[in-house]
């Protein structure tokens, strides 16, 4: 069976309505335990007439979970979950310098089951590189996390079900008159009114 499709990214970039990111899909259920699907980032506005600083250690987070690996159960092999998407970074002040990290990456989707159960998707993490998706055996079925790059799709692995697809990328938006963006995943939206 193929995998899971990748999540796609909601809402307006400017981030005109604060939300945080959507919850991954579920997959096919034949066992009667199965690992969820995963979380979406959360969301935060930080609003202030004074400077914001985030330090060299500094991190903002907002990165969606990692999917379930797929349950195996007798003759049954169930498909991974999907990856939850980021959520939203809202900053706003006279002015913003990131040193460190600010990220809403997605997270990996999990492993189809496949003669064992999958392994869970990498939660998304700080920094642009893509939550990687979780395995059937030793390949890769989890679709990547979105970051700088787009999620991926789940992929096929045999007879057995796909693996899920990876949550797509949040929102970040950065709000001064005087932005050092630093590193920003996916890339921020800038406005310096």
């Amino acid at each position: 069976a193929a995998g899971g499709d990748p999540g796609g990214a909601t809402g307006a970039a400017s981030l005109d309505v604060l939300a945080g990111g959507s919850g991954g899909g579920d997959g096919s259920a034949h066992c009667t335990s199965n690992p969820g699907a995963g979380a979406g980032g959360g969301a935060l506005q930080l609003s202030t007439t004074q400077a914001i600083t985030i330090g060299t250690t500094g991190r903002v987070l907002a990165g969606g979970g990692g999917g379930g690996g797929g349950a195996y159960c007798l003759v049954f092999e169930d498909s991974g979950r999907g990856g939850g998407s980021g959520g939203a970074i809202y900053l706003q002040a006279a002015s913003i310098t990131n040193l460190g990290v600010v990220a809403a990456n997605g997270g990996g989707g999990g492993g189809a089951a496949g003669n064992a159960a999958g392994t869970a998707g990498a939660d998304g993490g700080a920094g642009t590189t893509s939550a990687t998706g979780g395995l059937t055996g030793t390949i890769t079925t989890g679709g990547s996390g979105g970051a700088a790059a787009p999620a991926a799709p789940g992929t096929a692995s045999g007879a057995s079900d796909g693996g899920g697809g990876g949550g797509a990328a949040g929102r970040i938006v950065l709000r001064a008159p005087m932005i050092s963006a630093g590193v920003t995943s996916p890339a921020a939206v800038t406005r310096a009114d």
